[in-house]
């Protein structure tokens, strides 16, 4: 993609940090993409991501733009801009979608970790209120890590009396609490998309997994077609709560510049047709 001399990549004040580069390859973008002010969107060439520029710090995330704030602000902004009749269509489409899937699909997350094995101590990275450990086959451990109180003081509740363990912190500092080859595996469900610093988080994660163990990521599709029809409308994006918008390439990429190998990711995981996508990543024995 062509430069756009316009972009100089510069961030507005408090509660941002400058993130100029790509923060898997470090390669300066190559032009700037549409994005609600005060956010800055850019794409890389390199790796086909998209990324905000100036992200909001991790003490904004606990107050200013934290998760159930921001939910609800994203919400009356979609119905902002679709308008009265617009927003009873999207939340029809949202409510045949929900039951739809309830009652067509499977659970993918247990299916997916029952394939392949997933048990003993499992890190949940942004574990949320930690719905999805009933998810997790039998004989897995959680170790939830989870930046907000409210969220994190949900999945202590859950966490009562089962195996397992909750880290009230943002996801380095988490995973910085964990020893060395410690863990059999992890989910990283709809947490890349959220992380600053996606790649120093999975070298941390490789650190703190053993040798064979599996990760699960799932994250929004940038490249679905969905986005490319919807355009500024596209269910994906969420701001500034996603600061990374994640293609196929994207995903290979920040998963092998740090030591994972790719065991499964086939069209399957990751149709144009979805706006997710699936993948399951091994450290290497």
């Amino acid at each position: 993609m062509p430069n756009d001399p316009t972009y100089d990549g510069t961030a507005p004040d408090t509660g941002h940090f400058d993130r100029p580069l790509c923060p898997i390859c470090e390669s300066p973008p190559v032009r700037a993409l549409p994005a609600p002010d005060p956010w800055r969107l850019a794409w890389c060439g390199e790796c086909h991501l998209a990324f905000i520029t100036n992200p909001p710090r991790y003490e904004a995330l606990t107050v200013e733009f934290e998760w159930e704030r921001s939910a609800d602000a994203e919400r009356q902004r979609r119905r902002a801009a679709h308008g009265s009749i617009g927003s009873v269509n999207v939340s029809v489409i949202a409510w045949l979608k929900r039951n739809y899937r309830t009652l067509t699909r499977r659970n993918k997350l247990l299916a997916v970790a029952t394939e392949f094995g997933l048990n003993g101590d499992v890190i949940d990275v942004g574990c949320g209120s930690g719905n999805l450990w009933d998810s997790l086959p039998p004989g897995c451990a959680p170790i939830g890590i989870e930046l907000s109180p409210v969220l994190a003081r949900q999945a202590r509740v859950r966490l009562d009396g089962k195996p397992g363990r909750m880290i009230e912190a943002d996801a380095l500092g988490g995973l910085r609490q964990i020893g060395d080859a410690s863990a059999n595996g992890a989910i990283l469900i709809s947490y890349l998309e959220h992380e600053a610093s996606p790649s120093v988080a999975m070298r941390e994660l490789r650190r703190v997994l053993r040798p064979g163990a599996i990760a699960i990521l799932k994250m929004p599709n940038y490249s679905s077609w969905n986005r490319a029809i919807r355009g500024a409308r596209w269910c994906g994006f969420r701001f500034p709560d996603h600061v990374n918008y994640f293609t196929p390439r994207a995903l290979r990429r920040i998963v092998e510049r740090n030591g994972f190998e790719i065991v499964r990711f086939g069209f399957g995981d990751h149709p144009p047709t979805s706006d997710n996508m699936w993948s399951v990543v091994r450290v290497p024995r």
